[in-house]
Order: C-alpha cells, then sequence, then structure tokens
C-alpha cells in the first residue's frame, strides 16, 4: 500500500511538472509576442515622428510663401481701417473746431 501510494504521488509530480513546463513554454512564446509588438509600436512611432518632421520641412519650405501673402492682405485691410478711423477723428475735430 505504501508503495502504491509513492507511485501515485509520483505519478501526480511528473504531471504537476510536465503542466509547469508547458505553462512556462507558454508564457515565454508570450512574452516574445510582447517584445515583438513593442518593438513594431517603436517602429510605428519613429516612422510618425519621421513624417511629421519631414511634413514640417516641406510646409516650411511653402508657408512663407503663403504666410507673406496672407500678411500682405491683413496689411492692407489695416490700412483701410486705420484711414477709416483717421477720417472719423478728423471729422470729429473738425465739428468741435465749428461749435466752438
Amino acid at each position: 500500500m505504501f508503495r502504491s501510494s509513492l507511485e501515485l504521488n509520483l505519478k501526480k509530480q511528473i504531471k504537476q511538472n510536465s503542466s509547469l513546463s508547458a505553462l512556462r513554454n507558454e508564457i515565454e512564446i508570450k512574452k516574445d509576442a510582447i517584445n515583438s509588438l513593442k518593438n513594431e509600436i517603436v517602429k510605428t512611432e519613429d516612422m510618425i515622428e519621421n513624417e511629421k518632421i519631414n511634413s514640417e520641412k516641406e510646409l516650411s519650405k511653402v508657408w512663407p510663401l503663403r504666410n507673406s501673402a496672407k500678411m500682405e492682405e491683413e496689411k492692407k485691410k489695416k490700412g483701410k481701417k486705420k484711414k477709416k478711423k483717421e477720417k472719423k477723428h478728423c471729422i470729429t475735430l473738425n465739428a468741435k473746431v465749428q461749435y466752438a
């Protein structure tokens, strides 16, 4: 009876060791998959950063031309507004002078 108990315990231990070994292998496979995904994420982030830098370079080449045209339009608009304000101011001064 003692011998059969030892054999039973030994079989259980062998089965547990086999299960643990299979689980360790599964864990290693999943760790490798996680590391691979991390590497892909890093590569993707690097690609995004490079694309961002390249697009900023391209925009910096085009932007000054576009920006200078917009600035000219804004200057013209501001110039018209200033002229209108100056005219109003002159009229009020003339009105005060006339009434004084």
